[in-house]
């Protein structure tokens, strides 16, 4: 994939992530945010050029995801900001012709890769389908709405196909990469946030440090590069940042977080309006739209359910009055609620125990009397 010179302007986390440039990156942007635009094309763009005729793969939760809505916004990207044309500079889901270059590692197949002119191979991986990326022996990897990805599928049928070329990209701290990318307002984004904590806050400052002097670096010789010693000067320095800039990103993680509104300038005032208009709940805008963390059990059954409707002590319970119970069968939990109508006129679930198997048994009752005497919300 090689294309002139191409401008593309980046809100601030899009222009970070490829600063920083970690081996292992989770951006947690909201909608619009600019994923494709300032994440996905661009990274693949630079891994490109970095690790010529390379495996790219593409996953995602499944592959009508990956074709239907993924695949046409990194297609918009190619065409309209790179200026490659379909047929010619790339080609989707057929063997591409003979006189083009191949991956470093051949492919057989062909009805889930787009293949370029220049031998890189982005393949598509469904999280779903059991064993779709034992084909491909790729050097780095870009995950899409990982909001509905299981980490356990990423870690079993992602990383394994990661592999080959250690020769040629070993060296590389783009070298088995993974990219990822998300907003927060999703099913199975727990294990996504957690990730944050294994960031090396002051690893990363020192790479942006030493990248942005290097930037520095570069502008000088662009500005004098007729002074031979000062060009000499700077390539060496470059050069020596470089290599220890590589040492760090190799083992480096990097959790992006958009702050609200970054991608204002972009969209516009009237998008935020109309997306806080569209949105079923304050809460789902805020998490989707400004990058809230969620701070609620996701697809709760008790959506109105918060801190004033638990148990605060012995004197808000009627003695006198009998205890509301109930078996719910929810698709993720199975909870007992107890509740009762207090002596404030409000309804207040005193208890909500997990049942299982011993507590349908002999149990339940010894446990349901343990929660309440010892005033435990148990929420």
């Amino acid at each position: 994939m090689t294309t002139d010179s191409v401008q593309v302007t980046l809100h601030n986390s899009q222009a970070l992530i490829q600063i920083i440039n970690a081996n292992v990156t989770y951006c947690a942007w909201p909608r619009a945010g600019g994923q494709t635009g300032g994440g996905i094309g661009p990274r693949l763009q630079y891994l490109s050029e970095t690790m010529p005729r390379a495996q790219i793969l593409l996953f995602s939760d499944t592959y009508e995801r990956l074709v239907d809505r993924i695949i046409p916004n990194i297609i918009d990207f190619l065409q309209n900001k790179l200026k490659l044309i379909e047929g010619e500079d790339f080609i989707k889901y057929k063997k591409p012709p003979e006189n083009w270059e191949k991956p470093l590692i051949p492919l057989d197949k062909f009805d889930r890769v787009i293949s370029f002119a220049t031998g890189t191979a982005l393949c598509l991986v469904s999280l779903t389908v059991e064993g779709s990326a034992n084909a491909y022996n790729a050097q780095a990897a870009i995950g899409d709405e990982i909001k509905f990805c299981d980490e356990e599928k990423i870690d079993t049928e992602v990383m394994p196909a990661l592999r080959g070329a250690q020769k040629e990209f070993g060296h590389l701290p783009e070298y088995l990469s993974v990219w990822m990318f998300t907003d927060k307002y999703g099913p199975k984004i727990k294990w996504y946030l957690k990730k944050k904590k294994l960031v090396n806050q002051t690893a990363v400052e020192i790479v942006y440090t030493l990248q942005m002097h290097i930037i520095q670096l570069q502008e000088q010789i662009a500005s004098s590069p007729d002074n031979q010693k000062l060009v000499i000067g700077n390539i060496s320095l470059i050069n020596k940042y470089k290599q220890k800039l590589d040492r760090i990103r190799k083992h480096l993680v990097y959790y992006s977080d958009m702050k609200p509104y970054e991608n204002l300038q972009t969209l516009g005032d009237f998008f935020f309006k109309r997306a806080r208009r569209i949105c079923k709940s304050e809460y789902m805008y805020n998490v989707a739209y400004l990058n809230h963390d969620p701070d609620k059990i996701e697809h709760t059954f008790y959506p109105t359910f918060d801190q004033q409707n638990k148990y605060k002590g012995i004197i808000d319970y009627d003695p006198l009055k009998p205890f509301i119970i109930a078996m719910d069968y929810n698709w993720r939990i199975s909870p007992m609620p107890v509740a009762q109508t207090t002596l404030q006129k409000k309804f207040t679930i005193y208890a909500i125990i997990q049942l299982s198997e011993e507590h349908l048994q002999k149990e339940l009752s010894q446990t349901l009397l343990l929660n309440l005497s010892i005033n435990m919300a148990g929420v």
